[in-house]
C-alpha cells in the first residue's frame, strides 16, 4: 500500500511540474478563420465524355485566379499581422511545422502575440 501511495504521489508531482512549464508556452487564440477570394471559371466548348479512359477537354471547366487564406489572432495581438506567401511549389503546410517536426512559424509568431494570415 505504501509503495502504491508513493508511486501515485510521484506521478502527481511529475504531472504538476510538467504543467507548470507548459503554461508559459500555451497559445491562446482569440479569433481564427479562413476565407476564399477571387476566381474565374472557364468552360471548354463541347460535351464532357465521362465514360472514356482519357477524356478530352471538351465540356471541362477550369478554375483559376482564386485564393484561400487562413488566419489566427492571439489574445493580445500586436497591431499589425504578418502575411505569409508560400511559393516554390510548396503549400501553407510549411508554416505549421518543419520537415523534422519542430515548431513552424505559425506557433513561433503566435507565442510572440503576432497575428498572421496565409
Amino acid at each position: 500500500m505504501k509503495k502504491l501511495l508513493l508511486v501515485f504521489s510521484i506521478i502527481l508531482l511529475s504531472i504538476s511540474c510538467n504543467n507548470s512549464n507548459d503554461t508559459q508556452n500555451k497559445i491562446i487564440i482569440d479569433k481564427q478563420g479562413s476565407f476564399t477570394f477571387g476566381g474565374k471559371v472557364l468552360s471548354a466548348n463541347g460535351e464532357f465524355e465521362k465514360d472514356t479512359l482519357f477524356p478530352s477537354s471538351n465540356g471541362q471547366t477550369y478554375h483559376s485566379d482564386h485564393g484561400y487564406a487562413f488566419y489566427q489572432i492571439p489574445v493580445n495581438a500586436k497591431k499589425y499581422p504578418i502575411v505569409f506567401l508560400h511559393g516554390g511549389g510548396q503549400s501553407a503546410k510549411s508554416f505549421e511545422t518543419t520537415p523534422d517536426g519542430r515548431e513552424g512559424f505559425q506557433n513561433i509568431f503566435l507565442k510572440k502575440d503576432v497575428a498572421y494570415i496565409w
